[in-house]
């Protein structure tokens, strides 16, 4: 994803806290979460770092936008908490926070949209801590790669080979890989591979009144309740949990 990409779409996303898709995988990550350091590689509106840092973690948050550095400041405020955000370039990011320091990086939805994933990678594998915490999601199934992706600047999707090929080639042992979102992945396949018709958002924001709210709190139910819960044999998502190797020698 380039920078302005980046701003594009949380200049959208920053305004919405109904998106089910985000708050339900947030809601995900954030049970996997060790360690008293953690970091957030995509914050936007503050949801996952923010009751983070109310549980009295040091929570370090990122973001490519202003605007969402900004909506998570202000929500850590009214929380009585300090500034957790910071504007990040997406590059340099061991510059920028720092080697060994983290007990568990989330990085939510960022691999599909850099450059050079495997780079990412490395950067990320150098943050933790030796025997830290990372938790990725990643788009599956390459071949439903649509304009929907195209548009964001979506660069690519995994398959569970090329993930385990890209976090193992980097230090990382695997404790978990999981496919998550299996209820859009019929529609999503249908519309993005098959008739090739871009697939709005609105519906995941709550767009277009009544009639918009009422499958936005449907699917809200679902993905809390069963996404979040269930393993199904296939979705939209790789959920991964890995951890850095320990130091030997």
């Amino acid at each position: 994803m380039t920078i302005e990409t980046m701003r594009w779409h949380e200049a959208v996303n920053v305004h919405y806290d109904t998106d089910f898709r985000r708050l339900s995988l947030v809601e995900l990550a954030r049970r996997h979460v060790r360690g008293p350091v953690v970091l957030d590689m995509r914050c936007i509106t503050g949801s996952l770092a923010v009751p983070l840092a109310e549980q009295g973690l040091e929570v370090v948050a990122l973001d490519g936008y202003e605007g969402a550095v900004k909506r998570t400041n202000e929500l850590a405020k009214q929380k009585g908490l300090p500034p957790i955000a910071q504007e990040w370039d997406l590059t340099g990011l061991v510059s920028r926070v720092g080697r060994n320091r983290f007990d568990t990086v989330v990085c939510l939805d960022v691999l599909n949209h850099a450059v050079d994933d495997a780079a990412c990678v490395a950067e990320i594998v150098q943050v933790l801590k030796p025997g830290g915490r990372v938790i990725f999601a990643v788009p599956a199934f390459p071949a439903l790669l649509g304009k929907r992706d195209k548009s964001l600047e979506h660069l690519r999707r995994y398959t569970r080979k090329s993930v385990r090929q890209l976090l193992e080639g980097h230090d990382l042992v695997i404790d978990s890989l999981r496919f998550w979102n299996f209820v859009a992945m019929p529609l999503f396949a249908f519309l993005e591979a098959g008739i090739k018709v871009k697939i709005s958002d609105g519906f995941r924001y709550g767009w277009w009144g009544a009639l918009g709210r009422m499958p936005n709190r449907m699917f809200t139910w679902w993905y809390r309740t069963v996404e979040n819960n269930v393993v199904f044999p296939c979705g939209l998502t790789h959920f991964v949990i890995a951890h850095r190797k320990e130091a030997t020698g």
